[in-house]
């Protein structure tokens, strides 16, 4: 299949249209339950932004066009719309019984705890084949394998598997049990800061933080026992250790997330742990850290990941596994390239022992920031490639598929 993607203002409107007579009620029904859960909780926003931003920028267009006649411009809506004329062509190339599993893969993405994430991902991957000049076969979609797409060009062909990590693989502190914590929080938290000064919360769970509502309320409460006390507060369900610090500065709302998590790093004096913060300008401030006895084991599960991708390769051609990566800046993903890191441990776990030989690359990529649809230029995130020293089948094509020169 051969996948325009060149899009222009006028086609975006189509490809709406169409995505809308596919999931257009059950995207305007997702997005409504995120807007009401987003109400009783409004720190679920930036987590949300994060995790369903096709979902919300689509839905977003579609009230503009509603109200209005007209489809909104801006950064906002480039990589909603973009994916949306993707996916439209795709489908079109595909064969009855791929455009029936698309259509079903697209329904449960709107149930699917990472959204359209994950199927964007995968498109994302498909249209960066495409600009290379690659026929693109959705091979998984089609029913001729178990790997995503096999990337044709003159006497060249690559396996592509696509994997979307979450940010809370194999974390003991979810991201979203960490926002319904700190609303639970929040009066104790907004009361210290009214009353002004400088105060850090910490608290240590035995294993994974609590999931459920009553798990959850049963943390706060240590916490409130521990501030009330002006110590520490435990009991089978975790620990609560209260202080009151001297700040270096006073933070400032507009941060960006480095900035944030350099500043609570220096206040505990730990790096990168999960973390959240409450503000009075120039009056008080609150600083929560939560954090588990047990380590995480985020390596060992991504590394288990690119493992079960490379084994739904055939083993007959070189083949690359993409994984998108979360939470994390295109300065720190280079960092991770260029230095021993766990970027390097999860490409070992796969190229180890020569039992994955076939496995060419590991790409590990950013999401992508934006499209500008008026320019059509695709404003990607950063990528980072590790090769295979012992490949079994040595691909130039392969090693420069994400190079400048590919």
């Amino acid at each position: 299949m051969k996948i325009s993607v060149d899009v222009t203002p006028d086609q975006i409107a189509p490809a709406m249209a169409w995505l809308d007579g596919k999931v257009g009620a059950a995207l305007d029904k997702r997005v409504k339950s995120l807007e009401q859960q987003q109400s009783r909780n409004p720190l679920f926003g930036p987590y949300f932004r994060d995790t369903f931003p096709y979902e919300l920028a689509l839905v977003k267009a579609r009230r503009h066009q509603r109200q209005t006649g007209l489809l909104p411009s801006g950064e906002e809506y480039g990589i909603a719309y973009g994916f949306a004329a993707a996916l439209q062509r795709i489908h079109a190339g595909l064969g009855e019984k791929g455009r029936a599993r698309l259509e079903s893969t697209l329904r449960g993405a709107m149930k699917d705890a990472y959204g359209l994430r994950p199927l964007a991902y995968e498109v994302q991957m498909a249209t960066h084949a495409a600009r290379r000049g690659y026929d693109v076969e959705c091979v998984d979609l089609d029913g001729a394998g178990q790997f995503d797409l096999l990337l044709t060009r003159d006497a060249d062909e690559i396996e592509l598997e696509c994997k979307t990590t979450s940010p809370d693989k194999g974390k003991k502190v979810h991201q979203s049990d960490l926002v319904r914590l700190a609303n639970l929080l929040l009066p104790t938290t907004a009361a210290l800061a009214n009353y002004g000064g400088c105060h850090a919360i910490r608290v240590i769970v035995p294993a994974r933080l609590a999931t459920s509502d009553p798990g959850l309320a049963e943390i706060a409460s240590l916490v409130r026992t521990a501030v009330d006390r002006r110590g520490a507060a435990g009991d089978k369900d975790g620990r609560a250790e209260y202080s009151v610090i001297q700040l270096p500065h006073w933070p400032e709302r507009d941060m960006s997330a480095r900035e944030e998590s350099a500043f609570l790093n220096e206040i505990f004096g730990t790096k990168n742990r999960p973390a959240f913060w409450h503000l009075r300008e120039r009056h008080g401030f609150v600083a929560v850290q939560v954090d588990s006895d047990q380590p995480d084991a985020s390596v060992e599960a991504l590394s288990e990941d690119a493992k079960k991708a490379a084994d739904q390769c055939t083993g007959k051609r070189p083949a690359v596994v993409a994984m998108q990566l979360m939470e994390i800046t295109p300065d720190e993903l280079k960092f991770l390239l260029d230095n021993p890191s766990p970027a390097h441990d999860v490409a070992h776990a796969i190229f180890k022992d020569g039992r994955r030989a076939h496995v060419d690359s590991l790409a590990l990529s950013l999401p992508a920031r934006s499209r500008d649809v008026d320019s059509g230029k695709e404003l990607w995130g950063t990528v980072a490639v590790l090769h295979n020293p012992s490949p079994a089948y040595p691909s130039r094509a392969a090693r420069s598929l994400f190079s400048a020169n590919g």
